[in-house]
């Protein structure tokens, strides 16, 4: 059963393939994700392509979310794959716009909901949100070789999330 409502920081990713890695990358743990990629869902879900044991992802926002999928490896429907965890996903968006949004105006928190219906409520509930603590940030997920990188002025961490067997 879904939630009526999930937050937490907005990302965004813009590959045109992966989506499910990205679903079940600890990384985006505590992160409602953006795909810009148009179609999200075609190729269905495959456990041979999981990057862990489960989804991590809080919600998903996508342009078009196919509710069929068409290659011979799925073992599930994406929409029912996040259904079980349930996680909320939001289509027919201009994701791309949004993405530009969240570009000039830097990392946002957000809140997708079944339930409220006021816009001005869900704005103070997505103020009300934490930051991203330390202890759910992607340096803290399960992960080898974590570095630190000093890139365009910032302070990187960079570690390999995947999944081991």
């Amino acid at each position: 059963m879904r939630p009526p409502s999930v937050s937490g920081e907005v990302v965004f990713n813009t590959a045109l393939t992966g989506y499910q890695e990205v679903f079940t990358d600890p990384s985006y743990s505590g992160q409602i994700v953006i795909l810009t990629n148009p179609q999200i869902g075609n190729y269905g879900t495959s456990r041979d392509d999981n990057e862990s044991a489960r989804p991590y992802i809080e919600g998903l926002v996508v342009r078009e979310f196919s509710a069929i999928s068409s290659n011979w490896r799925s073992d599930a429907e994406a929409g029912a794959f996040l259904g079980q965890a349930g996680i909320p996903v939001v289509s027919d968006l201009d994701t791309r716009a949004l993405v530009r949004h969240l570009r000039t105006r830097g990392v946002m928190r957000g809140v997708l909901s079944a339930i409220e219906t006021d816009a001005q409520k869900l704005v103070e509930k997505a103020r009300g949100i934490p930051t991203m603590p330390a202890s759910t940030s992607p340096a803290a997920s399960p992960r080898r070789a974590l570095r630190m990188v000093q890139a365009c002025g910032r302070l990187l961490a960079i570690g390999d999330h995947r999944a081991r067997a």
